[in-house]
């Protein structure tokens, strides 16, 4: 099985695990549960391409990636804090949006690491700003296209 076929395979299971673990509607819990799925996706990743890891290279790695993302989890903590008081069915639409995030997250950041390390990159060359961009990238393109009039 080539490089990019074991990567791909990788990639799917921890997306979806990642979807499946923002489903966890206690935050922390659901942060330990993501950070626990990261580090390991990036351990696998690294060793399908003979990357050297060590959990203080992919611990930067995920530092910068939580970084990024403090504002919108603090916002998501509100928003669920809001929905809890609201219908039941309006809770279910937080829940599968806080899954797809937690799966897209997890996705450009797979995505990110496989070009970087099939272009011969190493974890402690990882420029963080690429993984900014290819998640900004992914929310841009999950959006729906605005209706024109």
């Amino acid at each position: 099985m080539s490089r990019a076929t074991q990567a791909a395979s990788i990639l799917r299971t921890y997306s979806l695990a990642s979807g499946g673990a923002g489903l966890v509607t206690v935050p922390f819990l659901s942060m330990a549960a993501l950070t626990t799925l990261h580090l390991a996706l990036i351990r696998d990743l690294a060793r399908v391409y003979d990357v050297e890891f060590s959990t203080g290279s992919a611990g930067g790695v995920l530092l910068a990636l939580g970084a990024a993302f403090v504002p919108g989890w603090l916002g998501g903590a509100m928003a669920r804090s809001i929905l809890s008081r609201l219908p039941a069915v309006t809770g279910v639409i937080g829940w599968v949006a806080m899954a797809s995030l937690s799966a897209v997250v997890t996705y450009g950041l797979g995505r990110t690491l496989i070009g970087h390390f099939e272009s011969g990159g190493t974890l402690a060359d990882f420029d963080v700003t690429h993984l900014h961009q290819a998640i900004g990238y992914l929310f841009k393109a999950a959006k729906p296209a605005a209706p024109t009039a």
